[in-house]
């Protein structure tokens, strides 16, 4: 039910807007439906696109058989339950239609037979959330917060009500208080993270939707404001990482399109067109080397993650000489093929640089590209900066965006361990070594031969195996 306490009232699409809700009935995403509308072949798109929906559709019915028996229990213990959860589920559907006054009408039936119903109780706050009338939203929520089926939505609809109705004090204060009882809530620290926004509290707003990355890495709001601040902060590389992974989860919403304009603008901003040939102005981060223990025997260096991702983007630019979707393709194709060869340093310096794991997103992007589909990826993600080239590309390979759309839409991103990626890589890269004739598996192209003499800046001795600057943290938020 998209009014349920089950389904939750989703994030606010401004700090200060409402919450809105996704409706739960099978639908075709805004990507599935963009992808109509490009295709000549749309028919056949539709069919395969039917056919994925279809399949969801067998697998809600058999939950639904299989948990009718305890349905059918409950009601043959109480009379009224059945009745309640038809009133229920018909309030839920008149929300879902834009009619709160005839949903009310409903659920006050509904709470005649049982005026303790958290459910019943819950919608009818919802009701008058979507009326506006937040005094009474939080006149119906806050005696249930000591309820025992409470959840983090009952914590997140009343701090949006708060906020909603003046007080973004008892809405910050409600939100902890959730997050003390369900501390892994992305939702709950992105909503934190917008009233703090709003009050102008940049910095600990970043901090609350780095947070909710962390806690809830597949939740998909962190990473948009996540992108949307650290863009403005101009940590760029951090900034364009959280856009492309908002985008693998949420192909559907309508701010996709924004994060693949700021994902190109920052590629346009970093990437420098000089006398005819391209140079990356990614990173001008120091590398250091660890001289902690063993002194005058260099151990190993360690890299801050900008630093890593500059050089590689040196390295992929090499011999481009406009800046276009065409071009962008071929860099990012040769950029995550120097991803796969130094994993082991990427993992390092992430870690160093206070990322959140990324084993995910590079798996993800792993398995697009063993299926074939890397090209129509890259056009897809970077369709916002250059929507007539993207036309232009798809009009000369429909059907191979036709298929790739089916297969994403097929796909889920999930958290993988990054030993096991790592381990993956490796063995690729030994078996691609041995396929060879006598070839030496190649180090990381990061470790240089001679290396470079430390910076000044990592003269100190820290106690730590990696030293990183100052000057990544996100101290500056006037740029806002």
């Amino acid at each position: 039910m998209a009014g349920s306490a089950l389904a939750g009232s989703g994030d606010r699409e401004e700090c200060f807007l409402p919450s809105v809700r996704e409706k739960s009935e099978l639908h075709l995403s805004f990507f599935g439906l963009f992808v109509l509308i490009l295709s000549p072949n749309y028919q056949q798109t539709l069919d395969k696109l039917f056919e994925i929906m279809k399949k969801a559709t067998l697998c809600l019915l058999a939950c639904l058989l299989c948990s009718l028996p305890a349905i059918q229990n409950a009601s043959a213990q109480l009379p009224d339950d059945q009745t309640i959860v038809t009133l229920t589920a018909e309030a839920v559907g008149l929300m879902d239609n834009g009619e709160p006054d005839e949903a009310i009408r409903l659920l006050e039936d509904a709470l005649e037979l049982d005026p303790k119903s958290y459910l019943c109780r819950y919608e009818m706050a919802y009701a008058y959330y979507m009326k506006q009338d937040y005094a009474k939203v939080v006149k119906i929520l806050k005696p249930l917060v000591k309820h025992p089926e409470r959840t983090p939505l009952l914590y997140q609809m009343l701090g949006n009500a708060y906020d909603m109705n003046g007080n973004p004090g008892k809405a910050i204060e409600t939100y902890e208080k959730g997050l003390a009882r369900y501390p892994e809530s992305g939702a709950l620290y992105v909503e934190k993270g917008s009233v703090l926004a709003k009050q102008q509290n940049f910095a600990e707003a970043v901090e609350s939707y780095s947070q909710a990355i962390k806690v809830d890495p597949l939740y998909a709001p962190g990473y948009y404001w996540s992108a949307r601040f650290f863009s403005a902060l101009n940590q760029s590389v951090r900034a364009m990482l959280y856009a492309e992974i908002f985008m693998i989860l949420a192909p559907e919403d309508p701010r996709n399109t924004e994060m693949s304009h700021l994902l190109f603008d920052n590629y346009n901003r970093h990437l420098i067109l000089t006398d005819g040939s391209v140079r990356s102005d990614f990173c001008k981060t120091p590398i250091f080397v660890d001289e902690s223990e063993n002194k005058g025997r260099v151990q190993m260096y360690f890299f801050p993650f900008e630093a890593v991702y500059g050089k590689m983007m040196e390295e992929a630019v090499e011999g481009i000489s406009k800046i276009d979707l065409a071009s962008l393709n071929q860099v990012r194709t040769r950029f995550f093929s120097s991803c796969w060869k130094n994993m082991t340093d990427i993992q390092k310096a992430l870690e160093a640089s206070d990322y959140p794991d990324l084993a995910f997103f590079f798996s993800f992007i792993r398995e697009v590209e063993q299926a074939g589909y890397l090209e129509a990826y890259n056009y897809w993600i970077l369709r916002g900066g250059r929507w007539d080239e993207f036309q232009a590309w798809y009009e000369e390979n429909s059907q191979e965006f036709g298929t790739f759309a089916v297969w994403f839409l097929e796909q889920d991103m999930k958290i993988v361990d990054p030993q096991e990626l790592l381990s993956e890589l490796q063995a690729a890269a030994a078996e691609e070594s041995s396929a060879g004739e006598g070839a030496e598996q190649p180090q990381s192209e990061l470790q240089s031969e001679t290396q470079p003499e430390p910076a000044s800046a990592s003269s100190e001795d820290t106690g730590s195996a990696v030293q990183v600057p100052v000057e990544d943290a996100v101290t500056d938020t006037s740029s806002i």
